[in-house]
């Protein structure tokens, strides 16, 4: 897999034809179902098997993003057959790393998908807004960054949760220990996205009551 991202990055853009991608897409697939049937559940794994397991998963991750990156919209089309693994990957009992590496590929489609995303955008900011209130501090990180991404990028899609996503996204930026410890990159993420949405969507929300406190974190 890294051998394969490497020549997506030196290839650069639109370096994918269709053939290409409906093959990336068959190299991914059985690894993402095999995690999902045998692995990334919490417990009943042995702890090293678990640590390489989620080690191919980054892995993974790494190399779709990658792949969105330079072929934006087309690459959003082939991988459809993906998606809703990668909700299942977000299932409440599924590890966080399997959340991390699900929010985080998802909000990459969103990115650099275009118009091939929008349709996707509602169950992505769903998925963001669930587990921006997440205890744990790398999911939290995830879903916060992910609101600012949906908000810039989504269009009409995110307009109807702009102002849930920044009452939420500001719960986040005021809570005890924020700033403090694995939590402050969150908080970082949260802050941003804020500034996000109040440029992208602000007929939807009260930007002059949000952006002065904006402006003091």
């Amino acid at each position: 897999l890294q051998s394969i991202e490497d020549c997506i990055e030196a290839c650069g853009p639109n370096c994918l034809n269709e053939q290409q991608m409906e093959q990336l897409v068959e190299v991914v697939k059985p690894l993402i179902e095999d995690h999902i049937k045998g692995k990334g559940a919490d417990a009943q794994e042995d702890e090293e098997e678990d640590e390489e397991d989620e080690g191919l998963m980054l892995a993974v991750m790494e190399m779709l993003s990658v792949a969105l990156k330079h072929n934006g919209a087309p690459f959003v089309g082939r991988m459809q057959p993906l998606l809703p693994m990668y909700g299942t990957l977000l299932g409440a009992e599924r590890s966080s790393e399997d959340k991390c590496a699900a929010l985080n590929t998802l909000i990459e489609v969103v990115e650099h998908g275009a118009e091939s995303s929008l349709p996707l955008v509602g169950n992505i900011t769903a998925a963001c807004l669930q587990y921006s209130a997440s205890e744990d501090s790398e999911v939290l990180r995830s879903a916060c960054y992910g609101l600012g991404v949906c908000g810039e990028r989504g269009g009409e899609a995110f307009a109807a949760v702009a102002q849930q996503a920044v009452a939420q996204l500001h719960t986040v930026a005021q809570s005890p220990g924020a700033r403090e410890g694995d939590y402050k990159e969150a908080a970082d993420n949260a802050i941003d996205s804020i500034g996000k949405i109040c440029k992208f969507h602000s007929a939807s929300v009260d930007s002059a009551q949000i952006l002065p406190v904006w402006v003091s974190w």
